[in-house]
């Protein structure tokens, strides 16, 4: 497991687990699974943003994932002055898969944290070329480590933060792979801090980053859902 991945299984209960699921298909039941993200990083998806939430058990365990990130991340460098107000759904389909990626650490901040419900699922890691004097910056998957798996129980909660995030690409695997479970679909629920606000951005750019904390210029606003 990479430096900085924590996982925490069985931190959300059925009924929790039945109350996003309820949530998640009244949101999205009418919408159909997308082939491909605008950055070609997810297929076989479909997503929305919560801002608040309509269902008690939803609510609690919400809450108790963001309070537990918070408080875990409280020391880190580079964290966020507040949690992200929109919580993301991303429901994948049976044939869906992300791909390696790093996140964007401008568009959120330090740690993302995430409920996985409906199945278990299989996160992969890629170390990334460490900083050098020729190349100052974490660079593609070229690391000394080779690529390793965990795994993610059904209704677990994982906190990615510190190295883990910066330091190592993350995917989660489609079922060709053989280490994959079988499965109909799986959610996630995400909850992350603000990123950064660039001083020298144009003061229209740090306006839009106040009405929609986290998105970067190149997004128009996200279709949020309630």
């Amino acid at each position: 497991m990479p430096p900085g991945f924590v996982v925490r299984p069985d931190f959300v209960t059925e009924a929790e687990e039945a109350a996003f699921l309820s949530i998640a298909n009244d949101i999205m039941a009418e919408r159909p699974y997308r082939g491909d993200h605008y950055d070609s990083v997810i297929s076989g998806y479909r997503e929305c943003f919560v801002e608040r939430w309509v269902d008690a058990a939803a609510e609690a365990a919400a809450t108790r994932a963001r309070e537990y990130a918070w408080e875990a991340t409280a020391e880190d460098d580079g964290r966020g002055d507040r949690l992200h107000p929109h919580t993301q759904i991303i429901d994948l389909s049976a044939e869906g898969r992300i791909e390696p990626h790093a996140d964007n650490v401008k568009m959120y901040g330090a740690f993302t944290c995430g409920l996985n419900l409906l199945a278990p699922a299989v996160m992969r890691f890629a170390q990334l070329h460490p900083p050098s004097e020729d190349d100052p910056v974490w660079g593609q998957m070229d690391g000394d480590e080779e690529p390793f798996d965990v795994l993610l129980p059904r209704r677990s909660l994982y906190l990615m933060r510190g190295p883990a995030r910066h330091e190592y690409t993350h995917a989660v695997l489609g079922q060709s792979e053989p280490s994959v479970p079988a499965r109909e679909r799986r959610i996630s629920v995400m909850f992350r801090d603000v990123g950064p606000v660039d001083p020298s951005a144009p003061r229209w750019r740090q306006m839009l980053h106040g009405l929609f904390p986290g998105l970067p210029v190149s997004w128009l606003p996200a279709r949020r859902c309630e």
